[in-house]
């Protein structure tokens, strides 16, 4: 989007990251081009995005009604966005910059007011925003001008612009009630028409700061069953669909209109415990953890089931550049599970659990949650599988409810570096039931390390600390997997945000 970007990483002592923007932006829109229509598995769950953290909602509004201060490119490497440059000062304070002119969808000029209201906004914690988890080392915002800004953090947060990323920024003095009601952001599209559980139209935004979106609105279908998405987008009736499955790739490349269109995805899949709301959990005990880890074949899902669109792993993803080899997947070993159930106290076929799945929001989710079953069950352990709606899995997860024993959750990659482990595995974060003092410290420790040798060996000490905890069963990184028409100009990006305003027809 930006002709040219300059980076300087790792000057003085500090991670120095300088994003600036040189040449305008170009905009023009094509013609003859109503609507892209695109098949989704699950409705956005609010308008507004100061509150709420989750992947279903992003993808609707994140990059087309609402835009963060720094975006990724393909690479998955931090660039301006909102923001025209963004600078360390010192080891704590950075300084913001903000693009000129740009336009709310209510003809507002974003300013540096709009930025310090939504980050104050967040890290008040009593407005208990999911987002604050990304920006929890950010101590103080000073206004310094109309388009510029102090961001003095409590220690040294090296990764401070990609965590930006993470936050949305709306017109100072809109609450998530306003928003609810009336969504307004800087983004390409606005909300035009929200029918829950059925469709989503955005339209375009005339006003709009950056190159002009090809399409004139952006329609999303929400159809949760796979069979009703694959039939809409082979009868040409959607343009695009997530999350094909194995078994019906071969279809979609068989139809001389559609073809499928992939890319190694920032999204972890998981087997997790309850440590949180349930106190009497057999998994308070690490050694029942870790058999649940040796018991389950990994491969042989990610092989059989996701016909090779997974990779197994281990407490991050591949692409993370901190995900070492040696902290994998657990090898399979039921022989090893069955000996760690017995050292913990248990006999394997005195044990039964009710396994919660999502079906149809990650790639074969609930098939892959029977096929854990069926491992389980040959060691002797019970296992009932559950397919929760999305909405209410979500609601299940968020209060840690006493009702999940063990389920499955997938977790998208936000900044592709070691602070994830941050975000996923310390007290507290959303969305994950599990709470461990000695792993609290030594993120506490690694995450403000700035040396980039001395930063290595901490993520390398964390990682393995926290694969030897085992706080769920690592299980893999699953492909993105579209199935998208083949007059369609677009490729879907690792971070799992389609940005459809980059799409256009041939």
């Amino acid at each position: 989007m930006f002709d040219r970007i300059k980076i300087t990483s790792i000057l003085a002592g500090t991670i120095s990251l300088i994003l600036v923007i040189i040449f305008p932006i170009s905009t023009g829109l094509a013609e003859n081009n109503d609507a892209l229509t695109v098949g989704i598995n699950a409705d956005m769950r609010t308008p507004e995005l100061l509150t709420t953290m989750d992947q279903t909602t992003d993808r609707i509004l994140l990059f087309h009604v609402y835009e963060p201060l720094i975006a990724r490119d393909r690479k998955m490497v931090a660039e301006p966005w909102l923001a025209e440059a963004l600078e360390p000062l010192d080891r704590i304070t950075w300084k913001l910059t903000l693009r000129k002119g740009i336009k709310f969808h209510n003809g507002k000029e974003l300013t540096a007011d709009d930025v310090k209201y939504t980050l104050d906004w967040i890290l008040n914690p009593k407005n208990a925003s999911m987002r604050l988890a990304r920006i929890e080392l950010l101590e103080k915002v000073e206004q310094i001008g109309k388009y510029e800004l102090k961001l003095i953090t409590k220690k040294p947060f090296p990764v401070l612009p990609v965590s930006l990323g993470n936050i949305s920024i709306v017109p100072k003095g809109m609450t998530p009630k306003k928003l609810a009601k009336n969504p307004i952001g800087t983004g390409p599209y606005k909300l035009e028409n929200w029918k829950k559980e059925r469709e989503i139209i955005l339209t375009k935004f005339d006003g709009y700061w950056g190159n002009m979106p090809y399409f004139k609105r952006l329609r999303f279908l929400i159809r949760p069953e796979m069979g009703a998405r694959l039939s809409a987008l082979l009868a040409g009736e959607v343009d695009m669909i997530p999350d094909v499955p194995v078994e019906m790739v071969q279809s979609v490349i068989d139809n001389p209109a559609t073809d499928i269109r992939t890319v190694p995805a920032g999204r972890i899949i998981g087997l997790y415990f309850n440590l949180v709301g349930d106190p009497d959990s057999v998994f308070h005990d690490i050694r029942m953890r870790k058999a649940f880890n040796y018991a389950i074949n990994v491969r042989e899902i990610t092989d059989n089931i996701l016909g090779g669109f997974a990779t197994p792993t281990g407490p991050l993803v591949p692409m993370n550049r901190h995900h070492y080899p040696e902290h994998g997947a657990y090898p399979y070993d039921p022989e090893k599970a069955v000996e760690l159930i017995k050292r913990a106290g248990y006999k394997p076929e005195e044990l039964h659990f009710t396994l919660h799945s999502p079906k149809g929001r990650y790639l074969k989710d609930f098939e892959a949650a029977q096929a854990i079953g069926i491992q389980l069950g040959k060691i002797g352990i019970k296992v009932d599988v559950v397919a929760d709606e999305w909405g209410h899995h979500l609601k299940l997860m968020k209060t840690c409810n006493k009702e999940l024993s063990i389920y499955i959750n997938g977790r998208g990659e936000r900044t592709f570096e070691g602070s994830m482990m941050a975000h996923w595995y310390r007290s507290g974060m959303p969305w994950h039931c599990f709470s461990d003092e000695e792993v609290d410290r030594a993120i506490d420790k690694a995450m403000p390390i700035v040396d980039p040798e001395e930063r290595e060996k901490a993520m390398i000490q964390l990682e393995g600390l926290i694969w030897d905890k085992a706080p769920w069963v690592f299980l893999w990184a699953q492909d993105s997997v579209w199935g998208v028409k083949s007059d369609i100009n677009w490729t879907p990006w690792a971070d799992e945000l389609p940005r459809l305003a980059n799409a256009s027809r041939k």
